[in-house]
């Protein structure tokens, strides 16, 4: 039963890869002026690469030459290592707590968002939020450009996407379809240290 969770896992895994690279061929909505591709990050010390195949090809052979990993090694415990242990999967397993950042990539199509190694459908969207990057924040002092600036919370019902805005105009346009999508933001009241920050973004 273990396995094949696992297996299961593995699948998902391989599947996102597959979903991604599928989205990367349809039309970019959103970054498409220099400014916005400048001005979102999924690192704050480094720029995103353009959401296209030659852009995140660095992104793709490393996702790829980790899940090949992971697989082998899976395989190799599974039917040649003696009465493996539970934690021994689990550290197989490891390298995808970190595969979704392994692409920097944030994009948005018709059908949803490219974050990272993950699509995200419009469906799957719960709400959003945005949290002032201040002296309290995790990303603070990585770099000057992402100081005092937005992380954009991007909430499914299961889990948590984020990217970090350094363009007030970029933020604008991005919550602009998020709007037009019917994202709508999480209550929260507008606060200092790090709390999120609500705007009117309807047109």
């Amino acid at each position: 039963m273990f396995v094949a969770i696992l297996i299961a896992i593995l699948v998902y895994y391989a599947w996102q890869l597959v979903r991604v690279l599928l989205e990367l061929k349809k039309e970019i909505i959103f970054p498409v002026t220099t400014e916005d591709m400048a001005s979102i990050r999924k690192h704050p010390q480094k720029p995103n690469k353009e959401p296209t195949y030659q852009g995140q090809k660095n992104g793709i052979i490393m996702y790829s030459l980790m899940f090949l990993y992971v697989f082998l090694m899976f395989f190799f415990i599974t039917f040649f290592y003696p009465e493996p242990f539970f934690t021994t999967y689990l550290l197989v397993m490891l390298p995808f707590l970190f595969s979704r950042d392994i692409l920097r990539l944030f994009a948005v199509v018709n059908d949803g968002i490219l974050c990272g190694a993950r699509f995200i459908s419009w469906k799957n969207i719960k709400s959003y939020k945005l949290v002032k990057i201040d002296v309290n924040h995790k990303f603070y002092g990585h770099d000057k450009e992402v100081n005092d600036q937005y992380e954009l919370k991007i909430k499914t019902k299961f889990f948590s996407h984020y990217c970090i805005i350094t363009s007030q105009a970029t933020q604008d346009r991005l919550l602009a379809l998020f709007h037009n999508k019917g994202i709508e933001h999480e209550d929260a009241e507008v606060a200092d240290g790090g709390n999120s920050v609500e705007k009117n973004y309807s047109h």
